[in-house]
C-alpha cells in the first residue's frame, strides 16, 4: 500500500505535443539547412482513426488523460504520469500508434508518422495569478486550466472543421476530473 501512495504522489501533469513527421521545420533543421520536402498532413478521417488508436493506447497504459486534440500536423494531450516514465510512455504511444495507423490504413500511409522529438511541459510548475475586478480578491489560474482550454480550442484556432465523430472518440478516453 505504501508503494501505491508513493507512486501517486510522484505523478505529474504534462502538456505533450507530438508532431507529424516532416510537417514542421525545427531550429536544428534550419541550422543544418535540411528542407521539409513534401510535408504530410493528415485528413479528418485519418485524425479520427489516429485518435481512436491513441485513446486505446492511453487506456491500455492506464494513463489519465485530461485533454486531447488533433490538428492535421500535430496532437496535443495532457497526461498524468511519473516523471521517470514520461519518455517511455510517449515512446510507446508514438511507436504503437504509428504501427497501428499504418496497418489500419495500409496503402494510404507509408511515411513515418511522428517526428523524432516531442514537446513536454510540466504543468505542476506553472501558476498564473490575475487580479480580480472585485476588491481584495486574486484569481489563480493554473497553466493546467489554461492548457486544457487551449487544447480544446486548438482546432478552431487552426480553422479546422469540427467533427462529432472525432469528439466522441476523444470523450472515450479523456477524463474531466483530476484523479
Amino acid at each position: 500500500m505504501d508503494k501505491f501512495i508513493e507512486m501517486q504522489e510522484h505523478k505529474l501533469l504534462y502538456h505533450i505535443v507530438l508532431t507529424i513527421h516532416n510537417s514542421r521545420t525545427s531550429k536544428r533543421m534550419r541550422e543544418y539547412r535540411i528542407l521539409n520536402q513534401n510535408p504530410k498532413f493528415i485528413s479528418l478521417e485519418e485524425e479520427i482513426c489516429l485518435t481512436r488508436i491513441i485513446g486505446n493506447i492511453i487506456l491500455e497504459l492506464n494513463l489519465n488523460c485530461y485533454a486531447y486534440n488533433i490538428c492535421r500536423d500535430h496532437v496535443h494531450l495532457i497526461i498524468q504520469c511519473n516523471r521517470s516514465e514520461l519518455h517511455q510512455k510517449i515512446r510507446i504511444i508514438k511507436g504503437k500508434s504509428s504501427y497501428l495507423l499504418k496497418r489500419t490504413l495500409k496503402d494510404r500511409w507509408n511515411n513515418p508518422l511522428w517526428s523524432q522529438k516531442f514537446f513536454s511541459a510540466n504543468l505542476d510548475n506553472w501558476s498564473i495569478g490575475n487580479v480580480n475586478s472585485l476588491s481584495g480578491f486574486k484569481e489563480n489560474h493554473t497553466y493546467f486550466q489554461r492548457a486544457i482550454s487551449y487544447i480544446e480550442n486548438n482546432r478552431s484556432k487552426h480553422g479546422l472543421k469540427e467533427s462529432q465523430e472525432l469528439q466522441n472518440a476523444i470523450k472515450s478516453f479523456v477524463k474531466r476530473e483530476l484523479v
